[in-house]
């Protein structure tokens, strides 16, 4: 679970990226992509199932840099009102947020074998058995790769806090397919 603590870290890193966008532009060429930039991606994607005001108020304030009280003289709203939609938006970002925690999780532990962390990601195993009369039976091995990221690691870590090795380890199988999920 995401806390509102932390989606004002994020907005205030996304508030940051767009102050110097320019630069992390510039950058990309000799530095590659920084990781803010996947950040501000999942929140836009976020904001686009947002309600209007919301989507506003995100614009202005985390794109565009504006105070919240500018927002509230361009709006010709009070400074409480932008203040309440300002923790409807962080409320509303929170659930959104939650929920595809909620659905990943879901789908890590349902038909899943096996889940293990790498310095990179985690990874679900889901493991079957191939029958076969002529040649060898084998194990193979349907494997999904989620980038780790501080709101993963935190889940993992609540799932699987009383294994004793917190990281787990790969079933060996004589066969995998690989999906990669940012």
């Amino acid at each position: 679970m995401i806390t509102l603590a932390m989606i004002r870290e994020d907005l205030r890193d996304i508030l940051y990226y767009y102050s110097q966008k320019e630069m992390f532009d510039a950058a990309v060429g000799c530095l590659g992509q920084n990781e803010i930039i996947e950040k501000v991606e999942r929140y836009n994607e976020l904001i686009k199932s947002a309600p209007v005001k919301l989507y506003v108020l995100y614009y202005s304030l985390y794109v565009k840099n504006n105070t919240q009280e500018s927002v509230s003289n361009d709006f010709s709203y009070t400074p409480e009102y932008i203040q309440m939609l300002n923790k409807k938006l962080l409320k509303f970002l929170q659930s959104k947020i939650n929920e595809k925690e909620k659905k990943m999780y879901k789908n890590f532990m349902e038909e899943t074998i096996n889940v293990y962390r790498t310095k990179h990601h985690i990874v679900v195993q889901k493991i079957g058995l191939k029958f076969d009369c002529e040649d060898d039976n084998f194990l193979y091995s349907f494997d999904t790769f989620y980038e780790r990221n501080k709101y993963r690691d935190r889940e993992y870590e609540n799932i699987f806090e009383n294994k004793i090795n917190i990281n787990g380890k790969r079933i060996k199988t004589a066969m995998y397919s690989r999906r990669y999920v940012r």
